[in-house]
């Protein structure tokens, strides 16, 4: 008897098989839509750095879908990067004071099309909304900061009138690196 004829039969071996089937056919045909929703001018994304954030302070970025868009956004893929210890924060639909808009950019190069977000970071201040998860990013402080990286399948969707905020806190003893960038389609 081999011992690959003992996995072969075990049927614990061919209902993992297939849950990674499935995770995996599903990430592609989500990745090929989003290919070809770059390829209609439908995909956009944003990223940004903040190179330094000191310890208990934050770094956030809200994508908006303003009231009479017309268009849902789509929220494929969301990275929130860290040099040390943080936490994440998602809210939906919170009041937000002051903050800075930046521009979403076209997935595909040379487009000049133009998205319907409206992306708030650095915001004074937040009240209310609804806490729809909350995540660590794990490190260390001084010597042994390691940092890290939350990146997923988010898929939130933004229908007209609402907003998602995203905010990650440095939880470190130490100044941090953080980085957010969310890609996403609409229509």
């Amino acid at each position: 008897m081999t011992v690959t004829g003992v996995f072969r039969s075990d049927p614990n071996t061919a209902e993992i098989n297939a849950k990674i089937t499935k995770a995996d056919t599903d990430h592609t045909i989500a990745y090929t839509q989003y290919q070809i929703k770059a390829s209609e001018d439908k995909a956009f994304f944003v990223s940004k750095l903040w190179p330094s954030i000191s310890s208990g302070a934050t770094a956030d970025l809200t994508i908006i879908n303003p009231a009479g868009s017309g268009k849902t956004i789509h929220i494929m893929t969301t990275k929130m990067s860290t040099t040390d210890q943080a936490w994440i924060r998602y809210v939906i639909d919170p009041t937000l004071q002051g903050g800075t808009q930046i521009q979403p950019v076209p997935f595909r190069v040379g487009s000049t099309a133009t998205s319907v977000a409206q992306v708030i970071i650095d915001v004074t201040s937040y009240s209310g909304g609804t806490v729809a998860g909350e995540e660590v990013i794990p490190g260390g402080s001084g010597n042994k900061a390691v940092g890290g990286m939350d990146e997923g399948l988010v898929a939130f969707v933004i229908p007209p009138g609402h907003s998602v905020l995203f905010e990650v806190v440095n939880k470190s003893s130490n100044a941090n690196q953080i980085s957010i960038r969310v890609d996403w389609w609409e229509e």
